[in-house]
């Protein structure tokens, strides 16, 4: 049997650490779509979470603080109008980019105007049936 030298044994630990990260290398986009029995989004809980968007479910009715601060990847999410509150913070640290999904008149709309976020409705993005 060959005896690895010391060096060869160092790299071969290394080698994962030095490599970036798979989705680095992916183009691939990742959604996050959050269980129908999650009715509140708790403090920080969501927190860094690696995604380009997220999808909560009707059954949310608040966003606490940090939920989602520094989400770096994050481009969009789906705010349904049943979220009646989202704390100031609950985005901090995440892209000025943001594209906030929800219904016109809803405290996700109220939300991005006031932090300055931009805002699409749900009624917008639907093609009419044909």
């Amino acid at each position: 049997m060959k005896k690895l030298s010391f060096l060869w044994f160092v790299i071969l630990c290394l080698l994962p650490i030095l490599q970036p990260p798979a989705h680095a290398l992916s183009a691939e986009k990742t959604e996050l779509r959050l269980p129908a029995a999650l009715t509140e989004i708790e403090e920080e809980a969501f927190a860094g979470v690696s995604a380009d968007s997220i999808y909560l479910q009707d059954q949310v009715v608040s966003i606490g603080k940090r939920a989602f601060a520094d989400c770096k990847e994050l481009r969009s999410i789906r705010i349904p109008d049943s979220v009646t509150s989202i704390e100031d913070s609950a985005f901090d640290g995440c892209s000025k980019m943001l594209k906030i999904i929800g219904e016109s008149n809803s405290e996700a709309q109220r939300f991005a105007k006031e932090k300055g976020l931009w805002f699409v409705s749900e009624s917008d993005l639907l093609l009419p049936e044909v």
